[in-house]
């Protein structure tokens, strides 16, 4: 650019000019894998696979999909089935069940004049828990209430004496389970539904009950003593006996008792997280598969009765004694 000078006020201003060199020539084609960003356990997604020049044939030579499994503590790799060459102008589609957040790569090469290129991509998806993954796994129905059972005819010193809390476990057979078999998570088996938790037990001693002959034996009135000194409980105190053992065990579906520890239990341990959003990757039957996935599961449950069986311990330490304490008599007609 030739020289120019040219005033500005009482200053020189010079031009000047800049320049963009470029080359003619097509860039290189790329491969593209796209995939939905989120979808929902269960829900089919579809993951695309196709390279930028439309007019050129190519063929994938390496796809997997890096998952996490087992209640998202192990990353597994999954080597997917090979397509082959995908004509020019086509589109490879991976479409089945999304179970699990996946990583989905893909290699594929193609030719250019005469030349092979290797081309890679990639794309993530996230799977978003179902509403059966949200819901608290507590026990839905009240509890059975029964007779003796577990305990003893006629109070004694000793546990099990009035009342018994009894939880069930759910029926592991029930499991309902899939195995994907198309798309990014091919191979991969996941969680239907999960069983219910069968309504507790709860057995009283008929001791407490009128028309019992221990029950009969309390005086109506205040002031028997028994062997001790102690003033016998009259009938009334064992009718209040039988309110606070029923409460005590969870007929009445209190906070304050062995029922409700257990359902304040199963809300804290979150055990549908687990459950249902169990992803395992299993060869063999369906039938095999589902043993497994009730095998993970049943240890899970076992885990968390531990738990609970040292809460409940320490509240029988507790509130048996405050109840005995309260009543202001002897349960006992002689020691």
């Amino acid at each position: 650019m030739s020289l120019l000078e040219f005033p500005v006020f009482n200053l020189t201003g010079h031009a000047s000019q800049t320049y963009t060199v470029t080359v003619s020539g097509d860039a290189p084609p790329h491969l593209t894998v796209t995939c939905p960003a989120e979808v929902t356990r269960g829900t089919d997604i579809d993951c695309a696979i196709s390279i930028s020049d439309s007019t050129l044939p190519f063929t994938i030579t390496d796809l997997s999909a890096r998952v996490v499994t087992r209640s998202a503590e192990v990353f597994e790799t999954l080597h997917l089935p090979m397509p082959g060459t995908i004509p020019a102008g086509h589109v490879y589609h991976l479409r089945g069940p999304a179970v699990t957040t996946t990583m989905l790569t893909a290699s594929a090469s193609v030719t250019v004049d005469g030349q092979p290129i290797m081309l890679g991509g990639q794309a993530q998806f996230r799977v978003d828990p179902r509403p059966m993954e949200h819901e608290p796994y507590i026990m839905q129905l009240r509890p059975q209430i029964s007779g003796p059972g577990g305990t003893t005819a006629y109070p004694r010193l000793g546990a099990a004496t009035f009342g018994l809390y009894q939880s069930r476990s759910p029926d592991w057979n029930d499991i309902k389970t899939a195995t994907v078999t198309s798309g990014p998570n091919t191979g991969l088996s996941y969680v239907l539904s999960i069983p219910g938790i069968p309504a507790s037990l709860i057995y009283l001693t008929f001791a407490m009950f009128p028309g019992d002959p221990w029950y009969e034996a309390h005086p109506v009135h205040a002031g028997p003593l028994n062997d001790l000194g102690r003033q016998i409980c009259t009938q009334s105190k064992i009718d209040r006996l039988r309110l606070d053992v029923e409460r005590h065990e969870g007929v009445t579906l209190a906070d304050s008792s062995h029922y409700g520890i257990d359902q304040k239990a199963l809300r804290d341990w979150q055990l549908n997280v687990d459950f249902g959003g169990l992803v395992v990757n299993l060869p063999g039957s369906p039938q095999l598969v589902r043993q497994q996935m009730a095998l993970k599961m049943a240890t899970e449950w076992k885990m968390e009765r531990e738990y609970v069986r040292e809460i409940q311990d320490a509240f029988d330490s507790i509130d048996t004694p405050a109840i005995l304490h309260a009543l202001g008599c002897s349960i006992y007609l002689k020691i």
